[in-house]
């Protein structure tokens, strides 16, 4: 028999581990993180981050003003208009004005859905699949702030446009969601699509929150995957929290 001295614990492969050396490598980590505190480092991220929105957004919202200030032109002209002789004309420049008012709408929502792809896809590349920390005081925060935002107003137009249907799903899925095959989402809470997989045949239903990243108290953000077996049910309201890993044929009852 081999005797293991206090303090060590024997390894797989038959070698000796210092325990106080593990501990006291964990805890340089916790101590690094909890010592992300540089305010004017957060300070300047934020700001930075803030801009690069700003930014986009602008970019986002430039065909939709010049399609909308061409209708608008048009309009103008039909006001000046007043002596066609048939009303037919008329209700044909209505319609043109109308639906090109809608189709700017859709220009800006569509540009805006680009740029929090381009900005998802950087921050998928920065973080990968988990489980990771993002600290405050890091550039990856700053990516995923502006990426938060802009899905946030992309998923919630999506929602209005495609909750209950199939395109709810192709939705998530250009988002980076490993998505199986009959999936259906009703509606749900996912801060980071591209942190979701599911086998398939897997049910979402209304105001269930798949938790795909948490804020600590320091402002640090944990994130890690949550995976969906085949034939898996999520109820209403149901809560799966970070890095759950769920199997097959799985119910998740509502408001648990």
């Amino acid at each position: 028999e081999r005797k293991i001295a206090a303090g060590y614990r024997l390894s797989t492969d038959g070698s000796l581990v210092d325990l106080t050396s593990t501990c006291h490598s964990w805890s340089m980590m916790n101590s690094a993180l909890s010592s992300d505190d540089n305010p004017v480092l957060k300070i300047l991220i934020k700001t930075i981050a803030v801009t690069v929105l700003f930014i986009s957004c602008g970019i986002a919202i430039l065909p939709a003003n010049i399609l909308l200030s061409t209708t608008l032109e048009m309009g103008l002209r039909i006001k000046s208009m007043q002596s066609l002789e048939y009303s037919l004309d008329k209700l044909q420049l209505y319609m043109i004005v109308i639906l090109g008012n809608i189709a700017s709408w859709l220009v800006f929502f569509s540009c805006l859905v680009i740029l929090a792809r381009f900005f998802g896809y950087l921050l998928f590349n920065a973080i990968g699949k988990g489980p990771t920390t993002i600290k405050r005081s890091s550039a990856t925060y700053g990516l995923w702030y502006v990426f938060d935002r802009l899905w946030f107003v992309s998923r919630m137009v999506a929602a209005l446009m495609f909750r209950g249907t199939k395109f709810y799903t192709w939705f998530y899925n250009a988002f980076g969601c490993s998505l199986g095959r009959n999936n259906f989402f009703e509606d749900t809470d996912i801060r980071l699509p591209f942190m979701l997989t599911t086998g398939n045949n897997v049910v979402v239903e209304a105001g269930a929150k798949l938790e795909t990243l948490v804020i600590m108290k320091n402002g640090a953000i944990a994130v890690d995957e949550i995976v969906l077996g085949d034939n898996t049910v999520i109820g209403p309201n149901a809560h799966v929290g970070l890095g759950a890993k769920i199997g097959s044929s799985c119910w998740i009852k509502s408001l648990s």
